[in-house]
């Protein structure tokens, strides 16, 4: 069995974390370069530019009733990037729901890379809320929100947002629900064994991923290790992503046994295995104490420096909202506390500004 600190240096590229060690943009830990296709209008039909290599059923049930975009999405056989400029919310929608209503029928996991905005040069050609609609839509469909998410099957049913620094566009990454071994394609869902919609993390855990690594390792060789396997802000931020999922999952299994509900082997595998709430709250607290000495001493790259200072940005501008509205109604004590955190905030944007960006880690072998 692989230790704690062997595994970290041999990370798989399936996984969240190694896929963020690649590279702190897009697509540099993809299996397979994407095909973009880009301003592909819902008004005609074109599935017939891209033939399939798989299976029939994943689109047969659905070629009278889609076309154009859509229908290029159910036919894709890889990653697959699309380009949403030009297209507004109404459309956004409607291709979305024709798309990923059903699960497709494929043998591994592809991502579909939707590009929702751009730089000051190509903002224009973008709706303003295309990045919400669509994730809007992927919600209405059970889909879920998954930072960590990587292009493996448990993945299924999952998406998350990016933005890719290096050509300035900002993307919604899509894994899309995989029908289960023997099933037809009526009820699909995620190909795990246990559903996205029941717990926030898939298991059982694959042995030697970084996730499994993270979540059996004791206290102690947590700490110990942590800081080696992820050296940077952002690798640190995915990880507590990990920790997070897994606090959620135990304690809808807590609740679940309170019920009188028991558990199924599966779940009393994952639950033993992980120590309980408590031993993954203690880890999680110890990468946030990291991550704030990080911020602190300036070790950040370029990425995550104007990460932090949107963050802090909304912040600031929250608290003024919320300010505002104190004073309105008389609210002298909430005001003066609202002010004090303002003050931190402001703060902290100002000490990140006088941060000088550091360069990204570099690879393994590079």
């Amino acid at each position: 069995t692989p230790t704690f600190a062997s595994t970290t240096r041999t990370l798989s590229h399936h996984s969240p974390l190694a896929a963020h060690r690649s590279h702190p943009h897009l697509g540099r830990a993809s299996a397979s370069p994407d095909r973009t296709r880009y301003n592909c209008k819902s008004d005609h039909n074109s599935s017939s530019n891209y033939p399939s290599t798989r299976r029939n059923t994943n689109t047969s049930t659905m070629t009278n009733a889609v076309s154009g975009m859509a229908a290029s999405i159910r036919a894709a056989t890889d990653n697959e990037t699309f380009d949403l400029a030009g297209h507004d919310a109404s459309n956004i929608n409607q291709t979305i729901s024709d798309a990923f209503s059903q699960p497709f029928h494929l043998d591994r996991m592809i991502r579909v890379t939707f590009v929702t905005g751009a730089g000051k040069l190509a903002r224009q050609k973008y709706d303003d809320k295309a990045m919400q609609t669509l994730t809007s839509a992927l919600r209405k469909l059970d889909y879920v929100e998954d930072r960590g998410a990587s292009c493996v099957n448990e993945c299924g049913g999952c998406y998350k947002t990016q933005h890719d620094t290096g050509k300035n566009l900002f993307t919604v990454v899509v894994f899309p629900k995989l029908v289960q071994e023997g099933e037809d394609g009526g009820a699909g869902g995620a190909s795990s064994s246990t559903p996205a919609e029941e717990y926030p993390m898939y298991f059982p855990l694959a042995e030697g991923t970084p996730e499994h690594i993270i979540l059996v390792a004791s206290e102690e060789v947590f700490a110990k290790n942590a800081l080696g396997m992820c050296p940077s802000w952002s690798e640190k931020k995915m990880c507590t992503e990990v920790l997070k999922a897994a606090v959620e999952t135990v304690e809808k299994m807590d609740a679940k046994l309170m019920s009188g509900t028991p558990l199924s082997d599966d779940e009393n595998a994952f639950y033993d295995a992980v120590g309980g709430a408590t031993s993954i709250t203690t880890k999680s607290d110890c990468l946030k104490k990291l991550m704030q000495q990080q911020v602190e001493k300036g070790s950040l790259t370029r990425h995550e420096i104007d990460r932090l200072l949107a963050q802090v940005c909304e912040k600031i501008d929250s608290f003024d909202e919320d300010i505002d509205a104190a004073l309105q109604k008389s609210q002298e004590k909430k005001a003066s506390k609202l002010n004090t955190q303002k003050e931190k905030a402001e703060a902290r944007k100002k000490m990140l500004e006088g941060h000088a960006a550091v360069l990204p880690h570099k690879l393994k072998h590079e």
